[in-house]
């Protein structure tokens, strides 16, 4: 499970994220903060954005 939040998204509280982040269970999640966005971190921070995907994959790697 991965989020992927804002820190100024006032929809969704970072705080409420974070809560509902630790409560649910799964094999993998993972909590990425964009520091520099609201609801849309896909435009505000698109190359941040485009990082994830890799730092799971590297993650993942390391794991074999």
């Amino acid at each position: 499970m991965y989020f992927l939040h804002g820190r100024y998204d006032y929809t969704v509280s970072c705080t409420l994220a974070k809560r509902c982040f630790e409560v649910f269970q799964a094999p993998e999640k993972v909590f990425f903060t964009f520091e520099h966005s609201a609801r849309s971190p896909h435009f505000e921070e698109p190359e941040r954005v485009r990082e994830a995907p890799e730092r799971i994959l590297k993650r993942r790697e390391g794991e074999d």
